[in-house]
């Protein structure tokens, strides 16, 4: 699982190039879990960004993932349009079904910065939260079935991104994740928590000081530098 993860020297790449630099913290609650995050160019000015989480734990779902992973590794002419593109991979899921009611969470973006624009399509995901180089947080609308349950359109969106900003993908795990009083964070804590530790490892550490996982936990960073 580790080694299907962005590795250092694209992650390097992915900056030079975008000025977007990436960091990822993948923290499963036994061996193995169901997450995953991914990036890869488009254009010369777009990158796609990605994470899914699917459901259960353990071997059955770091299985899932891995066939989650095949399918977004075969070439698509809709890589650059996120709501097309959900719709293309909820179908390959549904066919190549078998896995029984296994399904996936699903966030696909590409992130435009010759425009200055994220477009995205999401499949029941967390809502992502988008920091603003002014301080202001924006949380992002998710709503829409998840992967592998029946066939659907789901929508395009879109939100400026510009130098500056911030975008945070995240799993359940974090604001599932109990304290010693049973208390999860929030999203606007979770917000909080992001403009005074602007790094994945250092959330993903926060969080195991807050509480014991129940859940597989992944958390993307991704902050417009240029």
């Amino acid at each position: 699982q580790e080694a299907a993860l962005p590795s250092p020297l694209l992650l390097r790449q992915i900056r030079e190039q975008y000025g977007v630099c990436l960091e990822g913290q993948v923290s499963p609650c036994s061996g193995v879990g169901g997450d995953a995050w991914g990036v890869h160019a488009l254009y010369p000015r777009q990158m796609a960004l990605w994470m899914s989480d699917v459901s259960g734990h353990g071997v059955a779902a770091a299985l899932g993932a891995f066939a989650l992973q095949a399918h977004l590794g075969q070439p698509s002419a809709l890589a650059c349009r996120p709501g097309a593109y959900l719709s293309e991979l909820n179908e390959k899921m549904l066919a190549h079904g078998g896995s029984g009611n296994q399904f996936a969470t699903f966030f696909y973006s590409v992130l435009d910065t010759g425009a200055g624009r994220l477009l995205y399509a999401a499949a029941g995901s967390p809502r992502p939260l988008l920091l603003r180089a002014d301080g202001t947080l924006d949380l992002l609308e998710t709503s829409g079935l998840p992967l592998g349950i029946h066939a659907g359109e789901y929508p395009l969106r879109q939100t400026p991104f510009s130098p500056g900003d911030t975008l945070l993908l995240y799993s359940d795990a974090l604001l599932e994740t109990p304290d010693g009083k049973g208390l999860c964070i929030g999203e606007e804590e979770a917000g909080q928590w992001l403009k005074e530790t602007p790094a994945a490892s250092a959330l993903a550490q926060r969080l195991l000081s807050h509480g014991r996982l129940r859940d597989d936990l992944t958390l993307v960073v991704a902050r417009y530098d240029a």
